[in-house]
């Protein structure tokens, strides 16, 4: 399929592909998997979304402007150009190095696929709803804290808070599990996404059987958020990489090694 978005690389149309493996997109500079944008001559690649990517659009009430490379920052010095990591997304904490959206009344910066995040994700019983920051009595189930540690931006953080303890989650925590997630995709031909899996389900069972059904129930719940969440900031994830991320939030929820 030839691509009927906005952006292009030079004069060259770009072609839709599935990619079964992880790539760069040359528009934003983060990573992606799955559904990409693609000139074979001059191998470049786009998200769905950087290759779509309107030149307005509206978010709450307010315009943002999309900007092919980040614009100079208030602490920028003039006539300088401004060095990698400057700017920051609001909703992930990441850095922003190309493709973005910016309004000019609040200062705020998104990558393209952070404004693609659902309002909310209900998985059976449990609803995520996405905040502009994790409430003051609620912590991050990854972290731990309450506002987001380490991201290149000074912000809350976007965070999913469900209405129960321990499910809450920072968006910038999500994406930092997901990034840990894609570079075990080189082990994956040592151990298999159903080996993983199993093990990860018997790990949680050795807790006891009066709280095995609850922790296996939990275990689908945060699996199935992940992989939603996943596939909208990354792509569409392997097993192997759900199942990791998984992994890493078991670990921490459930303290189990």
């Amino acid at each position: 399929m030839t691509s009927q978005g906005t952006r292009r690389h030079h004069k060259h149309p770009l072609h839709e592909f599935d990619c079964k493996s992880l790539y760069k997109c040359d528009g934003c500079k983060m990573d992606g998997f799955g559904k990409k944008f693609r000139c074979e001559k001059c191998d470049y690649d786009l998200h769905p979304e950087c290759n779509s990517a309107e030149a307005i659009i509206e978010f709450k009430g307010k315009k943002y402007e999309f900007f092919s490379k980040p614009p100079k920052g208030v602490n920028c010095r003039k006539n300088h150009k401004c060095k990698s990591g400057c700017r920051g997304c609001d909703a992930c904490g990441m850095t922003i190095e190309g493709y973005m959206y910016h309004c000019t009344d609040n200062d705020q910066d998104f990558h393209p696929k952070c404004l693609k995040l659902k309002p909310q994700i209900i998985i059976e019983d449990v609803t995520f709803t996405l905040q502009s920051k994790m409430p003051q009595s609620s912590k991050c189930a990854k972290c731990k804290k309450n506002l987001v540690q380490g991201a290149v931006k000074k912000i809350p953080g976007w965070s999913y808070v469900s209405e129960y303890d321990d499910c809450d989650f920072h968006v910038y925590c999500v994406m930092e599990m997901a990034m840990e997630s894609l570079k075990s995709l080189s082990s994956s031909d040592q151990m298999n996404s159903s080996s993983v899996e199993k093990h990860q389900q018997r790990k949680i069972k050795k807790k006891g059987s009066s709280s095995s059904k609850s922790k296996s129930y939990w275990f689908n719940i945060i699996k199935i958020f992940m992989t939603t969440v996943f596939s909208i900031l990354i792509g569409d994830p392997t097993t192997f990489v759900a199942s990791t991320m998984v992994h890493l939030v078991t670990q921490s929820v459930f303290n189990i090694g």
